[in-house]
């Protein structure tokens, strides 16, 4: 029977741990993770608030402005002679303009239907007056001819329809005619015009008739 203590077998020796991990080893790298917590997330989070704070300011500027870029486009005025030159109806159209002008703020738009723009006018959403002269027999300017058949190809164009404003429109038509041309043709370019522009959405709110030429 042996009395020596039984052989263990040889253990080496384990390296030296590294610093990191003798800090994960101890307690206190719960204390300092917390802590930097602590001082970072308030920061991170008035930065994060700061950044939608001032997004959220610019949008609202931008649609305040937005706001009152379409009241301006709709306090607009545009007066538009459908008439010859120096005839009663012209004259009455730039009486008409000096008297706004002098009661405006922001002055009237004179749109002679001879260099009326098609796409100027669609993109209007104020207030429009139309002078309208009829001449002799119930005709018209070739320039209403074109106004008018203009009128209807928007009608007709889906597109085009959909991409003018004249839902928003609103508008006065002042027609100028002789009694002589009877019933039938008296004004009759007035009525022309108060159905072409209301067929396209527009709000009709006054129809006058102008002193026979």
């Amino acid at each position: 029977m042996s009395f020596h203590p039984p052989l263990r077998p040889e253990v080496k020796p384990k390296p030296p741990k590294e610093w990191y991990e003798e800090l994960m080893d101890r307690d206190e790298i719960l204390l300092y993770f917390t802590a930097s917590l602590g001082v970072l997330l308030p920061g991170i989070v008035y930065v994060i608030y700061h950044k939608v704070h001032n997004i959220y300011i610019n949008y609202a500027k931008k649609k305040e402005q937005l706001r009152l870029a379409e009241e301006a486009a709709r306090s607009e005025v545009a007066i538009i002679p459908m008439c010859t030159e120096d005839s009663v109806a012209q004259r009455f159209a730039k009486q008409l303009e000096s008297i706004l002008k002098a009661e405006m703020v922001n002055p009237p738009k004179l749109w002679p239907i001879t260099t009326l723009k098609a796409k100027e006018f669609a993109v209007f959403k104020g207030f429009c007056v139309f002078v309208v002269e009829t001449l002799s027999g119930g005709t018209a300017l070739a320039p209403c001819d074109w106004f008018l058949e203009w009128l209807e190809d928007v009608a007709a164009d889906a597109k085009q329809k959909k991409k003018a404003n004249f839902e928003a429109l609103k508008f006065i038509i002042i027609g100028f005619g002789s009694s002589d041309d009877g019933e039938a043709n008296f004004n009759r370019n007035q009525a022309s015009a108060e159905n072409g522009v209301c067929r396209r959405g527009g709000v009709v709110i006054l129809l006058g008739d102008g002193p026979g030429l």
